[in-house]
This record gives structure tokens, C-alpha cells and sequence, in this order.
């Protein structure tokens, strides 16, 4: 593990296509034990370009399941970029991750 993360720590990423400004919605359920992860969100060119995004990082465990919801609005980019990384040693669950667009 990588306190870099991306392509230094393990984890997982998607792409998905979405229009810019819209706003979409992030959840997931997670537990974690003894791991720093971070999660995150950003914008993806088709040019491969990548805005800042939203990363949030957790580093207390939790045994029980816990909830996570973030929003975000997406800049001039076509592609939504989600990802989670592991950036230090430890055992983290995920679960029911859903990506929704906003109405208006």
C-alpha cells in the first residue's frame, strides 16, 4: 500500500459517462479494520484530462457497517471517474455501490 494511492495502492476504479453539470450522487456501504482508504470522484476528459474531483479519506475502523454518500457536480469532462484505494495495510469491505444521476 501506497499513502499515494491510485495506481500505488490497491483498489478499484470505473468510468462512467455523464454530462457536464449535471450533479450525480456516490453511496456505498463499507467496514473497515485497521486500513486508511480514500475514496473519490473527478471529472475525465476524453482528452484523458481529469479535474480535482472530491476525495474523501477515512482512517478510523469500524466494524459495523457504515454508510457513505457523496454528491458531485461535474465540470466540462464527459466521463464520472470513481474510485477507492487502500493506502495502508488493513482488511476493508465494500458494498452496494450505486451512481445516480440528479434530477433537476
Amino acid at each position: 500500500c501506497s499513502a499515494e494511492g491510485g495506481r500505488y495502492s490497491p483498489g478499484f476504479f470505473q468510468e462512467f459517462d455523464a454530462a457536464p453539470g449535471e450533479t450525480y450522487t456516490v453511496s456505498f456501504w463499507a467496514r473497515n479494520e485497521g486500513t486508511t482508504f480514500s475514496s473519490g470522484l473527478r471529472g475525465v476528459g476524453s482528452d484523458t484530462s481529469e479535474s480535482e474531483g472530491l476525495v474523501v479519506e477515512r482512517g478510523e475502523s469500524f466494524s459495523n457497517w457504515r454508510y457513505f454518500e457523496y454528491r458531485y457536480e461535474m465540470p466540462d469532462q464527459d466521463n464520472l471517474r470513481f474510485e477507492i484505494s487502500v493506502l495502508a495495510p488493513g482488511v476493508l469491505w465494500v458494498d452496494d455501490v450505486r451512481i445516480a444521476r440528479q434530477g433537476r
